[in-house]
């Protein structure tokens, strides 16, 4: 059951990002620099969002007290699950109808990733 409740908002974060990518001519405004910064500051958000909730996920127990027991190894996990799930992301969207995917929206997905990483591993997160 913990182990449940550690993955539930990484699966949530996964579902949320599959069912944004599935609507056709998604569009956040009708003026095209709104419409871009409204979509790619959406990515920074939820991929970091998602990021973090990998990382939780990968705690070894229920307890934050022993976030600082995570390996490097499990922080590059965090990085790989994260990552391989922005690339499915965009091949998932370049099935969708007006939707294409991009390779600058897996590298705008990057830098959430790396950002949450490094706010998670300073502990910045969760106190």
């Amino acid at each position: 059951m913990r182990i449940i409740f550690r993955f539930a908002p990484a699966i949530f974060f996964s579902a949320l990002i599959f069912i944004l990518s599935s609507i056709s001519g998604l569009k956040a405004s009708d003026t095209y620099e709104v419409d871009l910064l409204s979509r790619k500051s959406a990515h920074v958000v939820i991929y970091f969002l998602l990021t973090i909730s990998y990382m939780w996920a990968l705690i070894p127990s229920a307890s934050f007290k022993k976030l600082a027991k995570l390996s490097n190894f499990q922080y590059f996990l965090g990085f790989i699950l994260s990552t391989l799930y922005a690339i499915s992301d965009e091949i998932h969207q370049s099935f969708v109808t007006n939707r294409t995917g991009k390779v600058t929206d897996v590298l705008i997905d990057l830098v959430a990733i790396s950002l949450a990483i490094f706010v998670f591993k300073r502990k910045m997160v969760l106190k």
